[in-house]
């Protein structure tokens, strides 16, 4: 995946930027989820003793994120709260 477009209808943006940042955190930690991250487990105890040597996605790695946050006309003013892990779709 070299390239993820988004767009996000959170109704009325207060901090759209914001919004955008949320987003391209989610879709680069599930990108990390799916490609890089585990846990190794040796007789009931995790090998990772720390986050030197727990792999993640590096910033070479991850896709270009373009997102466009569209507000909606109307809407009232709300907020988007705490966005979940965005599942990126990976093409092998």
């Amino acid at each position: 995946m070299h390239k993820v477009w988004c767009a996000v209808g959170p109704g009325i943006a207060t901090q759209p930027r914001h919004i955008e940042a949320m987003i391209i955190v989610g879709i680069t930690n599930g990108r990390s989820h799916a490609l890089f991250e585990q846990v190794n487990i040796v007789d009931g105890e995790a090998q990772d003793a720390n986050f030197d040597t727990y792999p993640v996605i590096r910033m070479s790695e991850a896709p270009e994120i373009e997102v466009a946050v569209v507000p909606t006309a109307g809407s009232p003013i709300g907020g988007m709260g705490q966005v979940g892990r965005v599942k990126a779709a990976l093409e092998f």
